[in-house]
């Protein structure tokens, strides 16, 4: 077992002291009257265990000064050397555990910082992009400004980080509002328009042409019916008048007188031929049937144009009419036209609409994704306090808003400055011991252990025995400089 004693010869106002440390941890005390070396005597048990501190020689001291504990040796003179290595652990130089229990700092959340830096402090994260976006993702991380990942404080980075991405979300959301109105205002330019009837264009051109000569045909036929109609009335008319001024023979009739008056013609002829000196009385009577015949001839023309007038007419109303449309046809394809071309016009609305609603959709698709964007980003800010979880590298111990906190027993999750005295010394101890180890040393600073009431302090000596660490501090009393352990009442630390 390691030989956990230091040796304190010629340092400052200590001509010699020896400080014995329990080998199963504890705590010990330095006490004596002030100024004769308390502070000295535990700078230099740091100096030895860290590496680092400056000492001095007592005044009149007859020979160099010297600290040896712990395997190592520091010779303070002209020249100040140091020899051998220390075999026992300590934080000393990465965290003051006092600190850690009762920071110097009445403002609760700048003593949760101060705990928070001196526990990242042991782990020694850095502030890089690359450690945040192991938590929030590179895309998240991209939104970060380049001055803020120039920083070298890991909770001032993760604060300006968070407050980045915020920043980020803000512009997101009013970018998603921005969206959203637009994609409103297109919307409401295109309200009022039924949506539901055809809109293409050709289709519905090609629809109102049919419909269009649909119409035109069976108004042609209207209005050749119609023709038709006069036709048959002025035919009417005309064959009416036609009978009613015709007072001759008919066609037979003048047919028969003029075969009747050519057969007298040629008897006469002939009589005339024979009978020569009947010719007086035949050339009269030759001229009277010469007469007879062209009145009978033009009796047979006036038949002859009656029964051609009269044929001609009949015809005409024997032939077939053309038929006109029927009044629901005509309404029909009227109604037809009308709704060919009330969609050729509600088409050219629908289309005129289209183009807002389809401005209005890329505005919302834009709106949604603006949200969704600002969603992730605000996650992402939530997750900062991860990232300095992460940092801290400790099960019982979290960040949550900005400010450590722990899971208690029976409150479950709970700021750690929340937490009694005890409570936080206990969890400082469990941050500590893996660090220091067994046989480890803690140095606390005089006016800390000062500040801690009976209680605590026998709760700290627990904690340090059950840990087997050893507590080095200090306590101003009566007497001379002297190294004592702590002998406190059991406080049932665990």
């Amino acid at each position: 077992m390691i030989q956990q004693n230091v040796n304190i010869e010629n340092i400052g106002p200590i001509e010699q002291l020896d400080i014995k440390c329990p080998p199963d941890g504890g705590v010990v005390v330095l006490r004596g009257r002030n100024g004769l070396g308390k502070s000295t005597a535990l700078s230099s048990a740091q100096a030895l265990v860290s590496g680092n501190g400056k000492l001095s020689t007592r005044d009149d001291a007859p020979s160099a000064g010297r600290v040896n504990g712990f395997g190592a040796m520091i010779h303070v003179g002209a020249k100040t050397t140091r020899a051998g290595e220390v075999e026992v652990s300590s934080i000393e130089g990465k965290l003051n555990i006092a600190d850690l229990v009762k920071p110097p700092l009445k403002d609760p959340v700048a003593a949760d910082r101060q705990r928070i830096k001196a526990l990242i402090s042991i782990t020694g994260v850095e502030p890089t992009a690359k450690a945040f976006a192991g938590v929030i993702g590179n895309e998240m991380a991209d939104y970060v400004s380049a001055a803020t990942w120039a920083g070298k404080d890991m909770l001032d980075v993760a604060s300006k980080a968070k407050r980045d991405l915020e920043q980020a979300a803000r512009g997101k959301e009013d970018e998603a509002n921005l969206r959203e109105g637009q994609a409103k205002a297109h919307e409401e330019a295109a309200s009022g328009v039924d949506m539901s009837g055809e809109c293409d264009e050709q289709k519905l051109r090609n629809a109102s042409t049919i419909a269009s000569g649909n119409l035109r045909v069976l108004q042609e036929r209207q209005e050749a019916s119609e023709r038709s109609a006069n036709q048959l009335a002025e035919a009417r008319e005309k064959l009416d008048q036609v009978k009613a001024n015709y007072t001759g023979p008919t066609v037979d009739q003048a047919i028969a007188d003029v075969k009747s008056s050519e057969n007298n013609l040629a008897s006469a002829t002939a009589t005339v031929n024979n009978l020569e000196r009947q010719l007086a009385e035949a050339k009269s009577a030759q001229e009277r049937i010469d007469l007879k015949l062209q009145s009978a001839r033009s009796s047979l023309r006036a038949a002859e144009e009656y029964t051609e007038a009269v044929a001609m007419y009949e015809a005409v109303l024997e032939g077939t009419a053309t038929k006109a449309p029927s009044p629901d046809e005509l309404e029909a394809a009227q109604q037809a036209m009308d709704d060919a071309s009330n969609a050729l016009e509600q088409g050219a609305l629908i289309r005129n609409a289209m183009a807002p609603l389809r401005e209005a959709k890329d505005a919302r698709d834009q709106a949604n994704k603006a949200a969704v964007t600002a969603s992730r980003l605000r996650d992402s800010a939530k997750l900062i306090d991860n990232v300095l979880s992460n940092a801290i590298e400790n099960d019982q111990l979290f960040v949550r808003d900005g400010r450590l906190c722990t899971n208690h027993h029976a409150r479950g999750e709970t700021l750690f400055g929340d937490l009694s005295e005890g409570e936080r010394w206990t969890k400082a101890f469990d941050v500590a011991a893996p660090i220091v180890g067994e046989h480890g040393i803690l140095i606390l600073p005089q006016n800390f252990w000062e500040g801690l009431d009976p209680h605590n302090r026998a709760h700290v000596a627990d904690l340090a025995r059950h840990h087997k660490i050893v507590v080095l501090t200090a306590e101003a009393t009566d007497g001379e400089l002297r190294a004592e352990q702590f002998e406190g009442i059991h406080s049932n630390a665990h």
